[in-house]
């Protein structure tokens, strides 16, 4: 199965299947975070310093609690040399133990996905193929090697999805808001491989993220995420949009349209129909 045809079924069929922290103590997430190692931050006097990196640390790390959100909306993935149509989604995300997804064109069921931390299975009805695997492929996919499903999770939820480390990331106040950029390589990995990348990320004045730039330090691989018109649903923050562009050995580009959020309760099946082709991924 060559990369483009594995890269539209994973990422038309789970937008992408693309990046968090369990829910913790305000407390403990600032311990993970190390910001009892206060970095530089422009502007004022030390003890206003050491008080905006807190306070910043802990709103960015700190995850939404909720027990189910369903998400309508849709999707557009664009591959070099590839059509696929605008798909209509609806996603279901249990946190910490789900991501269940259905995809349609003109009301026709096309594609169904269910990732778990264990891993993922998709299949594409107009297709007739499938694949399982564990987020080993969906690093591939993306050109890099740290996703899970807690990463995967936050990411779609537009939240820190990259370990940080007061001591190893710079903060500047801008008129905007916030910049983090990392001041040392960062050592991300899965189970199986570790990866090197530059790290910046971007934040509005009440912390919503906005970007993130990753650079693979050993490549010309690149992955960069922009979160635009977040809104307020149960206390909650959200994005409404979600683009993710991947550049490099491979290349594509997401757009995740998050149209309405609901707290409802929804059945999830899912089950690979019978004779569809397994796809094995090079």
């Amino acid at each position: 199965m060559c990369y483009l045809e594995a890269m539209r079924l994973i990422l038309s069929s789970f937008m992408i299947i693309l990046v968090m922290l369990s829910c913790k103590t305000r407390s403990k997430a600032v311990e993970n975070s190390q910001t009892s190692s206060v970095d530089s931050v422009s502007g004022g006097v030390d003890g206003q310093r050491v008080a905006t990196t807190l306070a910043f640390y802990e709103k960015v790390l700190i995850p939404p609690k909720f027990t189910q959100l369903k998400i309508t909306g849709k999707v557009e993935v664009n591959i070099p040399n590839t059509f696929t149509p605008q798909l209509n989604s609806t996603m279901y995300i249990v946190q910490d133990e789900k991501i269940w997804m259905n995809m349609n064109v003109l009301f026709i069921n096309a594609a169904r996905a269910l990732a778990t931390p264990n891993g993922i299975e998709a299949y594409v009805k107009t297709e007739r193929s499938y694949i399982q695997s564990d987020f080993h492929y969906i690093n591939n996919l993306l050109n890099v090697n740290f996703i899970n499903y807690k990463t995967l999770e936050k990411l779609l939820l537009g939240r820190t999805f990259v370990k940080l480390s007061s001591k190893q990331y710079q903060m500047h106040k801008t008129k905007e808001g916030y910049t983090l950029a990392s001041v040392v390589p960062q050592q991300f990995s899965d189970t199986d491989n570790e990866g090197v990348y530059h790290v910046k990320l971007e934040y509005a004045e009440n912390y919503d993220l906005l970007k993130v730039d990753l650079q693979d330090t050993k490549s010309k691989n690149k992955l960069f995420i922009e979160y635009l018109e977040w809104v307020d649903f149960e206390q909650m923050r959200l994005p409404k949009y979600v683009k993710i562009i991947i550049k490099g050995g491979k290349s594509g580009e997401i757009l995740l349209e998050n149209t309405k959020f609901e707290s409802q309760k929804m059945n999830t099946p899912f089950s690979i129909p019978k004779n569809y082709s397994k796809i094995e991924i090079q």
